[in-house]
């Protein structure tokens, strides 16, 4: 079972990562340590070709300010000029000092940066949005569809 620790006050969260390095230290590999935080979503455009998801989240954890292990990236998508993108989900403090440069160094070239906004809620049973999927009363299940087109068979992104 999962064991939430909340630790309160001003210094709560210093406190609270050097528990985390700590525990990480004691357990190692026996038990998975985290250390809940907002996050933040983050828009890369123009990577070159070479460029992987692996250098992205190394490059915004580096000028972001925090671990490679909290940096999350989708896949890089591809449009039908060439252009490439990416999207990466990080700490919302990494994440905004990371747009706040508005270019990123990635390998020999310039990636273009910016923060995404909350998304809407959506439920991801009928597709609505402004509901959740626990609160639904629609009698249309569109659980199996894709968010993006509709269509049934494949995920959002695969599409």
């Amino acid at each position: 079972g999962a064991l939430i620790l909340e630790i309160p006050g001003e210094r709560g969260r210093e406190q609270a990562d050097l528990l985390t390095g700590k525990l990480r230290e004691v357990v190692e590999e026996r038990a998975k340590i985290s250390l809940p935080q907002k996050m933040g979503k983050l828009r890369l455009r123009g990577l070159e070709p070479s460029t992987t998801e692996g250098e992205v989240a190394e490059a915004v954890a580096k000028i972001g300010g925090c671990e490679a292990g909290n940096v999350r990236t989708g896949r890089i998508r591809v449009s039908l000029t060439g252009y490439r993108s990416l999207w990466v989900q990080c700490p919302l403090a990494a994440a905004k000092r990371t747009a706040e440069k508005g270019t990123l160094a990635i390998g020999w070239t310039q990636v273009r940066t910016e923060i995404l906004g909350p998304r809407p809620l959506q439920c991801f049973r009928c597709m609505e949005r402004g509901q959740v999927q626990n609160k639904c009363s629609s009698e249309v299940d569109r659980s199996r569809n894709c968010c993006r087109c509709g269509k049934e068979g494949h995920l959002a992104r695969e599409c």
